[in-house]
């Protein structure tokens, strides 16, 4: 997702949910990045998730991978 689209995605979320549902953002450039996101597409796998969402959710941890400069979280 392009971080413009994540933003509008979240507003919408924040507004039905009125804010109070707890969000985790992962940066590409957080060195685990990429291994968080893979490790989250087997646990949603698991549960049945759409296919659809897991295997998007599998590219964007892969590019997360390949982020040229990673860095610990700040």
């Amino acid at each position: 997702m392009h971080p413009a689209e994540g933003i509008d995605y979240l507003k919408k979320m924040l507004n039905e949910g009125k804010g109070l549902e707890p969000i985790f953002i992962i940066r590409g450039q957080d060195i685990v990045s990429g291994q968080a996101v893979i490790a989250w597409v087997a646990a949603a796998t698991r549960a049945g998730a759409p296919v659809h969402k897991t295997i998007r959710a599998e590219e964007i941890g892969e590019e997360m991978n390949k982020w040229p400069v990673k860095k610990v979280p700040d």
